[in-house]
């Protein structure tokens, strides 16, 4: 993932003229703030997309003990994806066996997800984000912490 790569997100942040935070990035920040080492992952991509998502968190330390996914093909996912209701990603997560995962990750930013990671947190005890809540709560590169 080259947008998660901190010289890339440097050099895109000083063409834009404003701070950058990418998604990918934002989430493995999040699970370092949340002490995580192991995560389960719950999306809408297909096999091949979750091995790049598993391939770049795992690059960076965290254990991926589960990731599935709904297999929808880009384009299909791209036009669905803001209708999307809570209790698709809930059903998502139904699919993903997280029991040894200490918190679940949702890696995908077009999904309306808040309230459903505030119903899963609820039911599972474990923490949860998106990496569009993360990007919401993070700091862009080049922010002091």
């Amino acid at each position: 993932m080259e947008c998660a790569d901190p010289t890339s997100e440097a050099r895109i942040a000083s063409v834009a003229g404003v701070p950058l935070i990418s998604a990918a990035r934002a989430s493995k920040q999040a699970a370092s703030a949340l002490s995580v080492r192991r995560l389960a992952g719950a999306t809408p991509y297909g096999s091949a997309a979750n091995e790049v998502i598993e391939s770049f968190l795992e690059g960076g330390g965290i254990e991926v003990t589960c990731i599935q996914g709904l297999d929808h093909p880009a384009a299909q996912f791209a036009a669905k994806a803001g209708r999307l209701t809570t209790e698709d990603v809930l059903g998502l997560d139904a699919q993903t066996d997280r029991a040894a995962a200490e918190a679940i990750y949702y890696p995908f930013t077009a999904v309306p997800s808040l309230e459903a990671i505030t119903l899963l947190e609820a039911r599972t005890g474990k923490p949860a984000f998106s990496s569009t809540t993360r990007r919401i709560l993070g700091r862009p590169c080049g922010a002091s912490d």
